[in-house]
């Protein structure tokens, strides 16, 4: 029993002296854990910052980034928007250059009628001059189906049918003529005038449509012309246009009733004034045609200087050039000097004498190119009575 107490405490004696080192041990893991513990907590807790920072850089970024594709989208936006305009002001541009390329084409045709036109009437000129009356009504004609609206052509074909005695289709060319004349000038028409065209119809086209009428026998029509004219017509007639009124006197001789009473022909016409009276009228009217005033045309800028010159020689003489035009070669293009009253015949003649011995300065002599005398009388309406036209 002794042996087992003392056993027994031999035990717990032992057991007692292993307690301090194990509490040591314990207290020793217990310590390393707890270290191990904090080492991770402080981890995490590193983690969760450095995580929460990289939230907020992440979002800071994202904001940034935000901008920038806002920035971007207002930029392509912009960029859309004047995509747009530009197509737009394209778009208008094109259709602009489009309406310039037909205006242009149109001009293009348009100066190629002229022209033609130009062609035909100085070939009908001439051959009216060589009294070739029927070619000269092709030519006209011609001219006419290239500017169907020019009052020039209609003028002169209308002339040239009078000259072969086709008195109906002069009527009609001149009354197509008066017409042209009308749409051409809009507005000098007045609706509420008893006559609306009193500032538009030319006492010429009046006067030679009457002389065609009584030409082709038709009195009455005549005598409507002079009843719808316009009280500016009719002073002309009786002012300033003396030999259209002995033509028409002359022409509607044989009518039974006064064709023009207001301008006191036919039936009773005035008696002519004394000699000293007609003799100071004809003064008047040769002052009133006295050339003072040319315009010059040449061919090409190469005849500037010769026509430069020309002008000196001319001013000198008393003349005043109003200006020098270069007009191009032309086929047909004829020197000449070109004049639109018969009272002026004369002195074209003096002054085509003047221009032939002052020509210099590279423009060719008379001798190699004769200057011809190109009457165009009754073709142009308000020109100045004293001026001429020197083509070179």
């Amino acid at each position: 029993m002794s042996e087992s107490v003392q056993s027994m405490k031999a035990t717990a004696s032992a057991v007692a002296e292993q307690v301090p080192s194990v509490l040591k041990a314990v207290r020793q893991r217990m310590r390393t854990l707890i270290a191990v513990q904090l080492v991770v907590a402080v981890g995490a807790l590193g983690a969760a910052a450095w995580g929460f920072y990289s939230l907020q850089q992440y979002e800071k970024r994202k904001a940034e980034l935000q901008q920038e594709i806002d920035a971007a989208d207002s930029r392509l936006k912009g960029a859309t928007d004047n995509l747009t305009a530009a197509q737009a002001e394209l778009e208008e541009k094109a259709a602009e250059v489009g309406e310039l390329e037909q205006r242009r084409e149109d001009l293009a045709q348009e100066i190629d009628q002229q022209r033609q036109s130009l062609l035909f009437i100085e070939n009908a000129v001439a051959l009216i001059e060589s009294e070739e009356y029927p070619a000269a009504v092709d030519a006209l004609t011609k001219a006419r189906d290239a500017s169907p609206d020019s009052t020039t052509v209609l003028r002169l074909l209308s002339q040239a049918y009078a000259k072969t005695g086709e008195f109906g289709d002069a009527v009609e060319t001149r009354q197509a003529a008066i017409e042209a004349n009308r749409e051409q000038n809009p507005d000098k028409v007045y609706a509420s005038k008893s006559n609306p065209f009193a500032l538009v119809d030319t006492a010429d086209d009046i006067a030679w449509l009457a002389i065609y009428q009584c030409d082709a026998g038709d009195y009455s029509a005549a005598q409507r012309t002079f009843r719808d004219a316009s009280g500016f017509v009719l002073e002309d007639l009786r002012k300033g246009e003396r030999d259209l009124v002995e033509k028409i006197q002359e022409a509607c001789a044989d009518s039974p009733k006064p064709v023009a009473p207001q301008l006191a022909l036919d039936h009773g016409a005035s008696a002519p004034p004394p000699l000293n009276q007609t003799e100071e009228r004809a003064r008047e009217r040769a002052e009133a045609y006295q050339i003072r005033e040319i315009y010059m045309h040449v061919a090409a800028k190469a005849d500037l200087a010769g026509a430069q010159a020309l002008r000196q020689e001319l001013e000198a003489a008393g003349y005043k050039v109003a200006g020098i035009d270069v007009i191009g070669g032309k086929k047909g293009y004829q020197r000449s000097v070109r004049y639109y009253y018969d009272e002026q015949k004369a002195q074209v003649a003096e002054l085509s004498g003047l221009i032939c011995g002052a020509l210099g300065g590279g423009l060719a002599s008379c001798e190699e190119a004769p200057m011809a005398e190109v009457p165009l009388v009754g073709l142009y309406k308000n020109l100045p009575r004293d001026r001429v036209e020197v083509w070179l």
